[in-house]
């Protein structure tokens, strides 16, 4: 297997560690079809392909642009991309995998040419740190197993991601700290960025109907819920009854949905959701998902933090983008020298 191949494996591992379970009614969810289309646009091939472009002698093939376009698919939340929007998305990503494995090739040129090593303690650090992502032993050597590595290719892939960290990072050991007055600028001039809508914190009990309920089952389901708001309203534990009986995943925590600002959800749910104060009960609402009964339970104001709370957060964040910028332009120096051939011309 081709160290370019290897490249871009971290990033889908870290995806599968970082990934969520959310209940959201802002919208209706894509149907599973249409998304496993937009994912086979972009599956990720395991077969040799006629090599693409050289860098410093070494090859770029078809099949390994095919794979990092792959990557960048994953990373963008592929299966929320619909088919269409696939499409219109191909060369766009194609030329983004090209850029980035051609960089990947120049930026561990340099890392020998320097001769950077890891140590083996920071190298299982690392390993570590990544596989305690997964809930088990088991499910993380499928995960890689799955994807065609091995734990020693991933560990090797690994200790080049850390090399080519150390490289960048004593590169840019220079770029200093946004001063305040760079800072306050910034702050004037996206103030926005620092606002926060109206929130909620609030429970829900929801009755899934199909979109061809008759109307004999929608009144049968208005009935239980208002059922179950008398009881509510007469001392019943709202989380009880939600686990009990919600047919939204949310069930699993009391039927608790979580902070979240207006606009968020869809708009009857939203509108009555928004009419409520803490400790009060919705009355029956319908939406495209059913019907629901709504608990508020606490609320907090549109809100703009002050600069002296956000100082912090601008100056890493700028100085993060004057590093970036740092990175950028050494790679650019890096490719510049490089020889790099390109098969089709």
């Amino acid at each position: 297997m081709s160290r370019i191949m290897m490249v871009g494996l971290i990033a889908a591992l870290a995806l599968y560690g970082c990934a969520k379970n959310e209940v959201d009614f802002s919208e209706e969810q894509s149907a599973a079809p249409a998304a496993q289309a937009a994912n086979d646009a972009f599956a990720p091939s395991g077969e040799a392909g006629a090599v693409f472009a050289s860098v410093n002698g070494t090859p770029i093939t078809t099949v390994d642009v095919d794979n990092e376009v792959a990557r960048i698919y994953r990373q963008m939340g592929g299966g929320q991309i619909s088919p269409f929007q696939a499409e219109q998305m191909k060369e766009q990503l194609f030329a983004q995998a090209q850029d980035n494995l051609i960089n990947k090739i120049v930026l561990y040129d340099a890392v020998k040419e320097q001769r950077i090593e890891v140590a083996e303690e920071e190298l299982a650090a690392r390993f570590k740190e990544y596989r305690d992502q997964f809930p088990s032993q088991e499910v993380f050597d499928e995960q890689i197993r799955r994807m065609g590595f091995t734990e020693q290719e991933l560990k090797e892939e690994m200790a080049m991601n850390i090399q080519i960290q150390k490289l960048l990072e004593s590169n840019t050991e220079a770029v200093s700290l946004p001063s305040t007055a760079d800072c306050r600028e910034f702050y004037d001039a996206n103030v926005e960025a620092f606002s926060s809508g109206e929130e909620v914190h609030a429970s829900h009990i929801l009755l899934r109907l199909e979109q061809t309920a008759d109307e004999a089952a929608k009144s049968a389901a208005q009935a239980s819920l208002a059922d179950l708001r008398k009881q509510i309203v007469a001392g019943a534990d709202f989380a009880e009854l939600a686990t009990a009986h919600s047919d939204c995943p949310s069930k699993a925590q009391g039927g608790d949905l979580g902070w979240f600002e207006r606009g968020r959800m869809v708009e009857p749910f939203d509108n009555a959701v928004f009419n409520l104060k803490p400790g009060e009960i919705s009355p029956v609402i319908e939406t495209q998902f059913g019907y629901h009964i709504i608990k508020c339970a606490e609320r907090k104001p549109a809100e703009t933090k002050s600069f002296d709370e956000v100082k912090n957060d601008i100056q890493n964040g700028l100085q993060e983008e004057r590093r970036n910028e740092q990175y950028s332009r050494y790679i650019e120096e890096l490719r510049g020298k490089a020889d790099v051939k390109m098969e089709n011309g």
